[in-house]
Parts: structure tokens; C-alpha cells; sequence
């Protein structure tokens, strides 16, 4: 028996671009970057582009295994802080509000001066940063490729980690060819990255790549 609900998200999706034959496909595309010719080597993290498969649109957002480690290590430095945390309400009770003219007779407030609370905003910016520096040595997260995929109203929605670059429309390409590839079911995930894990050994070796430049 169908799901009611997944064919109702389908019509939606075929309607929908139906109503938008008129969009601006670039080589097939719909891309969102401006990509930057001049740092073409840079490692990338992510990534979005819409393309069309039969009477639909695939919404892709792709990001790098590194992204998803890159993400983790900013998860432990805001735990290895948090002891030292700022409380938000607080620094507003204790800021000075600065006013501005609204009309002849009225002023309302433009921003704050914080007060109290910039020594300590201060030491938790820079044991944030230090976290960050000392976590990727010890930090035993692991990243590795993986494909999630649902209907939505505008189309296919595919999140797709893949230890692929995407620095240009050229890259676009071929990661909407694997996307394609993965949907016919022609490949699969595991297939394609076989035994492929992120880990610290690939993030400490990037950081000196990008120290060295």
C-alpha cells in the first residue's frame, strides 16, 4: 500500500517545478556559490546545488567529511567551556544602552555598551580559541561518507558527505554525476568510498598543509 502522505510530497515536488521551468540552470545547474578562481586549491567543506532527474528537482547540500570533523571539534571546545560561560541576560542588565533621535521628542535605543562583562567575554574568547588548538589532538571522533534522502514540497532533498573537492561548477558536475549515480542506484555509498574514515590523522596533516602555504 502507498503512503498517503510520501505521494502527496511527490505531487507537490513535480508541481512545483512545473511552476518553475523558468529558473536559471546553469550546464543543468542551480548553483549558490561564487567560487573564487584565484584560491582554486583551497580544501573545501561544503556545498548546495539543484538539478533536475525525470519531472523533479533534486536539492542537494553536500559537505566533506572535514566538515562534519571541523563541526565536532567546535562541539568539545564549547563543552571544555562552558564552566566559564557569559550569562546573556545579565550582560544586558549591566550594559549601557546608547540612544539615538527618532523624531523631535523621542530617541530609541541603537546598541549596548557591554560594561561588566568584557574582561570575562575576553577570557572565554580565548580559551575558546585555545580549545580549538589543543582539541584536534586528542579528539577521537571519526567522520565517514554517508547519503540521507526525503521528499520535500520543492523537490528530492539529498545530504550527501563525500571526501570530494568542490571548488568550481566543473566539481559541481561531477558531484551531481555521483548523486545521479547513487539515486539509479547504479553504485552505492560504501561502494564508492570503500573503508574511507576522517579522522585526526587527515585533519592535523591538513592544518600543516595550510600552515606551510
Amino acid at each position: 500500500m502507498k503512503n498517503r502522505y510520501q505521494e502527496n510530497l511527490k505531487k507537490s515536488a513535480k508541481l512545483y517545478h512545473r511552476n518553475k521551468r523558468n529558473s536559471n540552470f546553469i550546464q543543468g545547474l542551480i548553483h549558490f556559490h561564487q567560487y573564487d578562481a584565484e584560491n582554486a586549491s583551497t580544501l573545501s567543506l561544503w556545498d548546495d546545488v539543484d538539478f533536475i532527474l525525470n519531472d523533479y528537482r533534486v536539492v542537494v547540500t553536500w559537505s566533506h567529511p572535514r566538515y562534519a570533523y571541523q563541526d565536532s571539534i567546535k562541539s568539545e571546545a564549547h563543552k571544555s567551556i562552558a564552566h566559564l560561560d557569559v550569562n546573556m541576560d545579565d550582560m544586558f542588565n549591566e550594559a549601557t544602552p546608547n540612544y539615538v533621535k527618532a523624531g523631535q521628542s523621542r530617541k530609541i535605543i541603537k546598541s549596548y555598551t557591554v560594561n561588566k562583562f568584557s574582561e570575562e567575554f575576553g577570557k572565554l574568547s580565548a580559551a575558546y580559541t585555545l580549545a580549538l588548538q589543543e582539541i584536534p589532538h586528542s579528539i577521537v571522533y571519526q567522520a565517514k561518507p554517508s547519503i540521507k534522502t526525503e521528499w520535500l514540497t520543492n523537490g528530492y532533498f539529498v545530504d550527501i558527505c563525500a571526501p570530494i573537492e568542490v571548488r568550481g561548477v566543473e566539481d559541481l558536475v561531477q558531484l551531481v554525476t555521483l548523486v545521479k549515480r547513487l539515486l539509479k542506484r547504479e553504485t552505492t555509498i560504501d561502494r564508492k568510498f570503500p573503508d574511507y574514515v576522517y579522522s585526526k590523522k587527515q585533519w592535523l596533516a591538513e592544518a600543516l598543509q595550510l600552515e606551510s602555504k
